[in-house]
């Protein structure tokens, strides 16, 4: 994370961006045709959570990598909201300073994310609502669809027809 951070300073992000975005897309397609990656899921953990971490410091997408993490190990969905909860409940204290010693967070930053906020606060609270009425598949499914969102956005932002 705080490479990531850093390296934000002097990365072509655009590029960083693009690159995350089709990353994404391909292992989460990959595992919404159940294409699971057979490997010793301690060994990944460590090259997992420094991705993770790297594109959290860089461009603000820790979750991805975690979240296919998670679903490539076939984690039940309360288990894996709760460690995807505990998840960034440690990397966000760590990535606020970072951010801070870089000159990353701006009144502008403050501002959106202030108005943000409440679509946030709204967006959480029905997602731990609708969390117990859906069931394990389909919870995947949406879970993977939104992880493709997410790198569908990185590429668009990427190449810059969202900013």
């Amino acid at each position: 994370m705080l490479c990531g951070s850093l390296l934000l300073i002097y990365l072509n992000v655009p590029l960083l961006k693009l690159l995350t975005g089709v990353v994404i897309i391909t292992f989460a397609i990959a595992l919404l045709l159940n294409i699971k990656i057979e490997l010793n899921s301690r060994l990944l953990q460590v090259p997992v959570g420094l991705l993770s971490g790297f594109l959290g410091g860089s461009t603000s997408m820790s979750g991805p990598p975690v979240a296919l993490f998670f679903q490539n190990r076939g984690f039940e969905k309360r288990v894996f909201r709760a460690n995807l909860i505990v998840y960034f409940i440690l990397l966000y204290p760590l990535t606020l300073p970072t951010y801070y010693l870089g000159g990353l967070l701006t009144g502008e930053v403050f501002s959106t994310a202030l108005l943000a906020a409440p679509a946030m606060v709204a967006g959480a609270l029905l997602g731990a609502r609708l969390l117990y009425r859906v069931d394990e598949g389909l919870f995947r499914r949406i879970t993977l669809l939104l992880v493709i969102a997410s790198g569908v956005f990185s590429i668009l932002t990427g190449i810059g027809l969202i900013k």
